[in-house]
């Protein structure tokens, strides 16, 4: 069995809004699917390190108070195990440069985020943290 582990992050912005990134419509994973910045992670890589090179390939958002949120396994192909760590981020600023791997992007409202095909670990990651009230 193969164990790949995925770090993801909920960024928040003005508002409480959430950055979601649409995939490539050529993407081999969910392709045109909404997403977050993220992917995996590189051997003995730190997961924080890895979640903020992630953010700054994929969406080029300036990010502080990196914490971890949520962590979700699951079975995906036979033989392969995924761990997805979702981390929550504060931006910096609103300003996004998207990578080729993307083709879209959206900062939106709770409620806006949860209407959005984005895969459920994340919704749940999000409405636990923002019932919470607990500050990044």
């Amino acid at each position: 069995m193969h164990t790949k582990l995925v770090a993801k992050t909920l960024i928040f912005g003005e508002k409480n809004r959430i950055l979601a990134i649409r995939r490539a419509a050529n993407d081999k994973h969910r392709p045109g699917g909404w997403d977050l910045p993220g992917g995996g992670l590189f051997m003995a890589e730190d997961p924080t390190v890895g979640a903020l090179r992630e953010i700054e390939e994929e969406a080029g958002v300036e990010v502080n108070l990196i914490r971890l949120l949520h962590v979700h396994s699951q079975m995906k192909e036979p033989g392969t195990f995924m761990i997805s760590l979702i981390f929550g981020a504060v931006a910096d600023s609103e300003d996004v440069t998207l990578s080729p791997e993307h083709s879209e992007f959206r900062w939106c409202t709770p409620d806006e985020f949860e209407e959005l095909d984005i895969p459920d670990k994340y919704k749940v990651a999000a409405a636990t943290f923002l019932r919470s009230k607990t500050a990044l």
